[in-house]
């Protein structure tokens, strides 16, 4: 309250950043306050300075709060600066990404090249909780700019740990999302997954646990691999096609049992499904 006030917050800031770079001096004042008062004081450098000397996942995740241009520019900067120096703390950049896709359009040129420069210079951890966002649905006003993030990762990314989370995301979302788009992430991750190195068996075997985890994605994957054969044929292999299909037709909520059709010809008593399938 006192660094919001104008006729007073010059005279308390320089110890609400004491306080909040020295919390031996007491209980540490939360980033949100300084994050806050951002917008409010005339010079802003001692307080990024702050915030850049105590960034931890707490600092990330206020940074968010920032929406002026200048100022969310320069809390991308330093969000990018801080997971270069500690990766682990990938999942509250994420958190921030995604706040800030949640502020729509008007967030974009700011935080398109940040997004863009994790996706395609960042580890592969800070590049999957990155995915598992661009996966989301989301709500209305992130649509666009989320489609469009997305599009570049199943264009660029050749990862398949990467592509795994990015999948992951799209089968959580799936209660929550169009049937169509779901359909369209789906195919979009396979035919990424099939171009790298380990990434058809990825594929196959995810979509299988996925199916199995997440009933209104097995029951959209069953109905894609019945309605589209073809195009579905070079995705998940026979094995995992009949796997899905028992999930589809048990439906939501019912456990999946993988039985034997005698009808099929290669369904004969020889026939052993791999481990991860059983």
């Amino acid at each position: 309250m006192l660094l919001r006030d104008a006729q007073v917050r010059a005279r308390y800031l320089p110890d609400a950043l004491a306080c909040f770079r020295d919390p031996d001096r007491g209980s540490r004042l939360p980033a949100s306050a300084l994050v806050a008062a951002l917008p409010v004081l005339p010079d802003p450098d001692a307080v990024f300075a702050a915030l850049r000397a105590r960034a931890d996942g707490e600092v990330v995740r206020a940074l968010a709060a920032l929406t002026t241009p200048g100022l969310a520019r320069r809390a991308g900067d330093l969000v990018r600066e801080h997971l270069a120096r500690s990766p682990q703390d990938a999942p509250h950049a994420a958190a921030f990404v995604d706040r800030r896709l949640e502020q729509g359009l008007a967030a974009a040129p700011v935080l398109r090249p940040l997004v863009l420069d994790l996706l395609r210079c960042g580890p592969v951890a800070v590049r999957a909780e990155r995915a598992e966002v661009l996966a989301a649905p989301g709500g209305e006003p992130s649509c666009t700019l989320r489609g469009e993030l997305a599009d570049v990762l199943l264009r660029e990314e050749t990862d398949p740990a990467v592509l795994d989370a990015f999948l992951g995301g799209v089968a959580a979302g799936a209660a929550g999302r169009a049937e169509a788009r779901t359909r369209e992430l789906l195919r979009r991750t396979g035919r990424q997954l099939l171009r790298v190195p380990g990434g058809p068996a990825v594929f196959e075997r995810r979509t299988v646990e996925l199916a199995r985890a997440r009933p209104a994605f097995g029951v959209l994957v069953a109905q894609w691999l019945a309605e589209a054969a073809a195009e579905a044929a070079a995705l998940p292999g026979p094995g995992a096609r009949r796997t899905v299909e028992t999930l589809g037709r048990g439906g939501p909520g019912r456990g999946a049992v993988r039985t034997r059709d005698k009808s099929r010809p290669d369904a004969d008593d020889g026939h052993r499904p791999p481990a991860w399938q059983s």
